[in-house]
């Protein structure tokens, strides 16, 4: 080789070699800039390279790292742990792994650390060692940990509510229940998952329950809710009143059992309506609805409306000579003998001590007439036994056309009250027509 050859060959080397000593330091500087945890570790797990990151977050300097074993960095339970098998699919199977472990700082604290091993291989394809690349997840662990330990405590608070909950999707099919739902209905959590939640409704609930939960999707803003009947796995009535909005697209439930309270208050409505004696309507509710009876009315010739206007005779005689137990048991047995002889549709009620009114929807004075006479005939043929005394009663009734063009409410109790005093004067126990003349009923 001549001399210029042999200098256009060393300059090409020293070149070269400048290349990769500036490579290198590109290397080291963007190495060092990074947060990443950089090593580099051979068979033999021992480190041979780490970055200055490496070294602060280990607390070490690199003296006290390069040279040194990965065991006595971190020590023989994480090594073991975790460490050792996952530097070992790299050094031994030339695959990359991703491995979690755990150390204890010097002052105590728990940290998490995550790292990427890659294995190196040299120019013949041999793995010579692995290139360690990992980050502290402390913070991501500790914000996992919190989320877990909440969604554990929300998912506690959802199964021990005592309410029942449920949460369904746009096509009615129940999606998640709680505990309680479980132990209310009696229904297994596989049975309700997924399942049609109109399945647990009575039938004739099933439309106001569709037309209900339309409007929750129709409405997500606002909160909705209402009162139906479930039914439980044994095929019992369960009254509960739901509340329902929209959670990130399905319907979340709360469904409160309250067939106690409505049984509560279904019997003090039932009171508050019915005379406690005779288990008829009372005035109160009988006015009510006459009045309904005059608001919805519109006249008609084929649709007439009778009052009737009922007062027992000599009942006062036997009330005072037997006591008020005879009394009333007269009353019930006057209020059954009553109920047997008038039509489904017709409304009664006690509306004073011996006194009774009766509605008498669409029917015919003529028709009225008659219902009138054979109430008359029934009760004069009625025997009222007593201490081995034998008593007989009558009764007279005044009639009423219910006319809301012309008359109030007011105005028909008065007619009908003026009519019934009318065939008392003109006899007792006969009929009289607001308007004519008695009618006898014999």
């Amino acid at each position: 080789m001549s001399i210029e050859e042999a200098d256009v060959s060393r300059l090409k080397e020293e070149s070269k070699n400048l290349q990769k000593q500036q490579l290198l330091q590109y290397s080291q500087a963007i190495i060092s800039a990074t947060d990443d945890l950089l090593a580099f570790v051979d068979t033999d797990y021992i480190y041979r390279s780490v970055n200055l990151a490496y070294c602060k977050k280990f607390k070490k300097s690199m003296d006290e790292i390069i040279g040194h074993s990965v065991v006595e960095l971190h020590g023989e339970d994480v090594f073991y742990g975790s460490l050792k098998a996952s530097l070992d699919i790299s050094l031994v199977d030339g695959k990359s792994t991703l491995t979690e472990f755990t150390r204890v700082a010097p002052n105590g604290a728990l940290h998490w650390i995550r790292g990427q091993h890659n294995p190196y291989f040299d120019e013949r394809g041999n793995v010579t060692g692995v290139v360690v690349a990992a980050m502290d997840i402390t913070d991501l662990k500790e914000t996992q940990i919190a989320l877990a330990k909440s969604q554990t405590r929300l998912q506690f608070m959802y199964d021990e509510t005592p309410s029942m909950l449920f949460t369904i999707n746009q096509q009615m099919q129940i999606t998640s229940v709680n505990s309680f739902v479980v132990a209310e209905l009696g229904y297994k959590k596989s049975e309700l998952l997924g399942r049609g939640f109109d399945s647990l409704f009575k039938e004739e609930d099933k439309a106001a329950l569709t037309d209900n939960i339309a409007a929750c999707f129709s409405d997500p803003s606002n909160i909705h809710s209402w009162e139906l009947q479930k039914i439980n796995s044994k095929g019992q009535i369960i009254w509960v009143k739901e509340t329902a909005r929209m959670v990130e697209e399905q319907l979340f439930i709360v469904s409160e059992d309250f067939s106690e309270k409505h049984a509560i208050s279904q019997k003090l409505s039932y009171q508050a309506s019915h005379d406690y004696l005779t288990d008829l309507l009372n005035r109160q509710e009988f006015e009510r609805l006459l009045q309904q009876l005059l608001d919805s009315n519109k006249p008609a010739d084929d649709c007439e409306h009778v009052l009737c206007y009922l007062d027992l005779d000599q009942f006062k005689i036997i009330n005072d000579s037997c006591g008020h137990l005879a009394g009333d048991l007269l009353l019930k047995d006057i209020s059954d003998l009553l109920k047997g002889k008038i039509r489904r549709c017709d409304i009664l009620a006690r509306i004073g001590g011996d006194e009774f009114g009766l509605i008498l929807e669409s029917c015919p004075l003529s028709k009225a007439l008659d219902i009138a006479n054979g109430i008359i005939k029934q009760i004069g043929n009625y025997q009222f036994n007593w201490e081995d005394e034998t008593y007989s009663i009558g009764v007279s009734v005044g009639l009423v056309m219910i006319n809301p063009e012309k008359y109030t409410l007011t105005n028909i109790m008065g007619f009908a009250d003026e009519a019934c005093y009318a065939a008392k004067e003109a006899g007792k126990n006969r009929v009289q027509v607001h308007g004519e003349a008695a009618l006898d009923s014999h």
